[in-house]
């Protein structure tokens, strides 16, 4: 089974450029150019509107024909105005090949220095065996400075942990790339196909060497992407190495699991015979 093929439009390809301006983040300069490329067919969608009484008898013509462009005939689209659209979508269409071809690595590198340093305090308040369902007054009876000291960093941690992943996970949303609805396919199989309908992103933030990540929301909390991950459980699990992944690590540890997984038994075997 095959998910449906990402479409990446001009649209898609400002709203991308926006969010990672939004961050800081830099832009690579394919989905920049699909921008620009972008900005001035849609600007050059309205006729230029120039005075032509001081025009020059020759640049009056030139101006006609300009004109001529954008005229209407009923029943018979506006060859020019097509070609604009043709011109935008064929540009992000590119700059979305550049990107998946190892361009995103560029913003996944610019973003690892802060996911870093969220990760540090996640990683400490894993080390003290503090997870998702301990209170302040379980710290406290620690009796533990330090461990007092972590839990007070923790919301901070939690919400960039939050934001810059959300980054990570919109790059593989609008341009397809690891994990996908695809690389669930390859991990779930049997009995585990009703839990498909969402993609497990576990993959893009921890370590490939540490193995700790799954494809049915064992690390979200509830098992719903909804309600979003235990970064507590998911540090504990990695032994505290939660890593912002680029497309081709996920595809790595993707295609690893993949070779260890056990056969899949044909539906015939698994469905109760009748009579």
């Amino acid at each position: 089974m095959t998910a449906a093929p990402v479409i990446f439009r001009d649209i898609e390809a400002r709203l991308l450029a926006a969010a990672l301006a939004e961050e800081g983040l830099p832009i690579p300069a394919a989905l920049a150019s699909a921008v620009a490329i972008a900005d001035a067919t849609d600007a050059a969608r309205t006729p230029p509107s120039i005075p032509v009484l001081d025009m020059s008898a020759a640049e009056a013509v030139d101006y006609a024909a300009t004109l001529t462009r954008y005229r209407q005939i009923p029943g018979i689209e506006v060859p020019f105005v097509n070609a604009l659209g043709e011109v935008a979508q064929r540009a992000a269409d590119e700059a979305a090949d550049a990107l998946r071809t190892g361009g995103l690595d560029e913003i996944i590198v610019a973003l690892r220095p802060r996911f870093d340093a969220a990760a540090a305090v996640i990683h400490a308040a894993a080390a003290h065996g503090i997870t998702s369902a301990t209170t302040a007054q379980d710290v406290i009876d620690k009796h533990d400075p330090k461990a007092i000291a972590v839990w007070q960093q923790i919301p901070a941690a939690l919400a960039a942990m939050a934001r810059l992943s959300r980054v990570r996970v919109n790059l593989s949303v609008q341009l397809g790339v690891a994990p996908t609805m695809d690389d669930m396919y390859q991990l779930l199989s049997g009995a585990h196909l009703d839990v498909l309908g969402y993609v497990d992103y576990s993959a893009a933030f921890t370590d490939p060497d540490a193995q700790a990540f799954d494809a049915a929301g064992a690390f979200y909390f509830h098992k719903s992407p909804t309600s979003g991950i235990d970064w507590l459980k998911l540090a504990a699990a990695s032994g505290g190495r939660l890593r912002l992944n680029t497309p081709a690590d996920v595809r790595r540890m993707i295609a690893e699991r993949a070779r260890t997984l056990p056969p899949a038994v044909p539906i015939d075997q698994t469905m109760p015979k009748r009579g």
